[in-house]
């Protein structure tokens, strides 16, 4: 239904990301509707937040975003403070969501707090290459340590004004995705400052060459379509190297004319992708296979699905938000977040979704040498991360940090970035399995028709939520 649809689209928003194409929110009217009620319904608020945190000499600061839910707030509860990702915040995890509920039990505050770079919490007037250089998880994570001991004495302030006693209310961090390993890395360095962190498809695994992305999504759409799959990807590469005539001929079938061939094969690798990293691969793998089954054209049925359902439903903007020389534009925009992840991957944190050597869902030209060539073109400089001193620094899939729990869907391409097992108790984890388990499922807004072990999942972190709050380690 209409209402049901728009939900979706709302865990969408909160759970953006990981994909090349992710440059905007979802688009179509019922997202539309869904940004512009969050406007009506939720009014942001601003802190002032330095920009450079390692150089006290260096004053400049900026305004950054965020929201507050307090209706379930009794003033003793907890606060459970969720992080914005690489997309714009455009309101507070509401409506139901899976956080809201867990805050009407526990009487909590929900405060939302947007990335810097993203949104409206755009430090800079030009997202210029030397400009970039405060974007990473560093800062990123000491934004979140200065708003919170800031937030905490405004709430100490209130209370006394009051004339209420002064409780020292427990913190908790969430995040769904790259904020998910957010939080999860803010409690592992500023324990003092957090109880726990909930890090729903957390991805605190940073892997440069991330291969098994691609393994996953044939996985997880099943073997018939991932024949389909890589039947496609198959005759896309011959299709591209065949002629400069069959070069055109492609990618106009596709409707994107003019895209260099690295960049319009990961424009059709991330239509396969989000399809089955967001729920949604029955309507890529249906199509496919009934052209196959009825001796249609393969070609032309991908094509069909990506004109159709994954530009306007999983992408915004068309086929030119794939373009590498378009990205070198850095002038701010509050929906385009494109430039902005790519600096991330390029400088620090990688996940390059390159094709595996063989069964491969998508072109072979999407490569190490197209992202090296990515990361040239969009930045004019030769920027490649250094992911093995990420992962000293942060632990990678052994992150030495208690209170943390890591809830991933098995149906997530994301997951091998995160951690899918508990190895110790006071690092629980939980595998999601149902067929559509998705990235993020657990942060949707609870529905009676749930999938059992997605209700379980969320037994499970209710109860670890409790846990935290109540055990000092």
């Amino acid at each position: 239904t209409h209402k049901k649809m728009g939900l979706t689209v709302l865990f969408f928003l909160s759970c953006l990301g990981m994909v090349q194409g992710m440059y905007y929110s979802p688009h179509g009217a019922i997202a539309l509707e869904m940004k512009e009620k969050m406007a009506l319904d939720y009014t942001p608020s601003w802190f002032i937040q330095k920009l450079d945190h390692f150089h006290t000499n260096d004053t400049r600061v900026f305004k950054q975003k965020y929201f507050v839910i307090d209706q379930y707030f009794n003033g003793d509860g907890p606060v459970f403070l969720y992080l914005g990702g690489e997309a714009p915040l455009y309101g507070p995890p509401g409506y139901g969501t899976f956080i809201e509920t867990m805050a009407q039990q526990h009487k909590a505050l929900i405060l939302a707090l947007e990335h810097r770079y993203y949104g409206d919490s755009i430090p800079v007037d030009k997202l210029t290459t030397e400009n970039l250089k405060y974007l990473n998880t560093r800062q990123a994570l000491l934004d979140v340590a200065a708003f919170r001991i800031a937030y905490s004495d405004k709430i100490k302030v209130d209370k006394q004004r009051s004339g209420k006693p002064d409780v020292d209310n427990k913190w908790i961090t969430m995040g769904g995705s790259y904020a998910g390993a957010l939080a999860a890395w803010f409690r592992l360095k500023f324990p003092h400052l957090t109880k726990g962190a909930i890090a729903s498809s957390g991805v605190v695994n940073v892997i440069n060459d991330y291969q098994i992305f691609d393994v996953q999504v044939g996985i997880s759409a099943g073997n018939e379509c991932a024949s389909i799959l890589h039947t496609i990807a198959q005759e896309l590469d011959k299709r591209l190297d065949e002629s400069p005539a069959s070069n055109a001929q492609i990618k106009s079938l596709f409707g994107a004319p003019g895209l260099v061939d690295g960049d319009f094969a990961y424009m059709l690798s991330d239509s396969a992708a989000m399809a089955v990293q967001y729920g949604y691969a029955e309507q890529l793998c249906d199509p496919l296979i009934q052209a196959k089954r009825s001796g249609a054209n393969l070609m032309n049925a991908f094509a069909d699905y990506t004109k159709n359902f994954f530009f306007p439903t999983l992408e915004r903007g068309g086929y030119l938000e794939y373009d590498c020389k378009f990205l070198q534009d850095g002038t701010p925009d509050p929906d385009r977040s494109g430039r902005q992840w790519w600096y991330q991957k390029c400088t620090e944190l990688g996940w390059m979704q390159n094709a595996p050597p063989t069964n491969y869902m998508r072109s072979t030209k999407v490569s190490e040498e197209y992202h090296k060539y990515a990361c040239r073109t969009i930045f004019q400089a030769p920027l490649w991360p250094d992911t093995d001193a990420v992962q000293r620094y942060y632990g990678g899939q052994d992150i030495p940090a208690t209170n943390v729990m890591f809830v991933n869907g098995n149906q997530d391409p994301w997951q091998h970035a995160s951690i899918t097992s508990t190895t110790n108790n006071t690092r629980p984890a939980r595998l999601i399995k149902c067929a559509h388990c998705s990235h993020c499922v657990d942060l949707k807004p609870p529905a009676w028709d749930d999938h059992p072990d997605l209700k379980s999942a969320r037994a499970d972190i209710s109860k670890n939520v409790a846990w935290m709050l109540s055990n000092d380690l």
